[in-house]
């Protein structure tokens, strides 16, 4: 019928107002952060995601690189850095298209960033493989980044598939299939991506977020609405590892390998 839902007028959170926000959860001035989101749980916003990105960026500071993903999931039949919407969300969107983020070649998993270590960060995704440990969030994690939960919770952190990968586990192949991606000249190439596993993983990821909790190892807060989860990522991956360690080696679970 054309209706509309319109806030009050001075209920919508501004930038400044989540910067504190991001500021009283823990983030700091220098911090590396990759960030999972959910734009609608944090309610309305003032100049909507690019208002979020703008709180994140002022929340880390100059000194700090934000990391986010930019993910197709595999939607692309050909991933092109340039052109490529990301699944994850209205914020990780807003975020690759800005024109000072860099954003990493992979034809499934790309990552983008902001600030001094974008570039560092980014290079090279596809010879490192999609979640090997110089992979864009690998370097991230061993450099001594964080991990936030912004109105998501730890099921989005794709940063524990680096730990599963260093156990190592046999269900995910990061070089197992063939995908398609555009060079920098332009071309279409094939390339090997993601081969994901067939079947649920045995330890839930339920459990790396009681680990987390019952070793005081994250901090909780609000972010406008948002429920929010903010941990140090070298403290979520020993966890998901020490999770892993005995399982993996006997897990029947493997990769899907596509026919040719």
């Amino acid at each position: 019928l054309g209706y509309v839902d319109l806030p009050d007028a001075g209920s919508a959170a501004t930038q400044r107002q989540l910067t504190a926000d991001l500021r009283k959860l823990g983030v700091k001035e220098g911090m590396d952060l990759i960030v999972h989101s959910s734009l609608s749980k944090i309610g309305q916003v003032e100049g909507g995601a690019d208002s979020v990105v703008d709180a994140l960026l002022a929340a880390i500071g100059r000194s700090g690189t934000l990391m986010m993903p930019s993910f197709n999931h595999g939607a692309a039949r050909v991933y092109n850095p340039m052109t490529t919407p990301t699944i994850n969300g209205a914020i990780a969107d807003a975020m690759w298209r800005r024109r000072e983020a860099a954003r990493s070649l992979h034809p499934s998993h790309a990552v983008a960033a902001i600030g001094p270590k974008a570039e560092a960060y980014c290079i090279d995704h596809l010879e490192a493989g999609i979640w090997e440990q110089d992979s864009p969030i690998g370097r991230l994690i061993h450099g001594g980044g964080y991990i936030l939960a912004l109105g998501v919770d730890h099921w989005s952190s794709t940063a524990y598939h680096v730990a599963e990968n260093s156990v190592p586990c046999g269900c995910i192949d990061p070089f197992g299939n063939i995908d398609r991606v555009v060079g920098a000249d332009g071309s279409v190439d094939e390339v090997w991506g993601l081969a994901w596993r067939e079947k649920t993983c045995l330890v839930s990821i339920d459990r790396l977020e009681e680990s987390l909790d019952r070793r005081r190892l994250q901090k909780h807060g609000k972010v406008g609405a948002a429920d929010c989860e903010l941990v140090r990522a070298l403290d979520l991956w020993e966890v998901r590892r020490q999770q892993l360690k005995k399982v993996c080696p006997t897990c029947p679970i493997k990769p899907g390998y596509r026919s040719s």
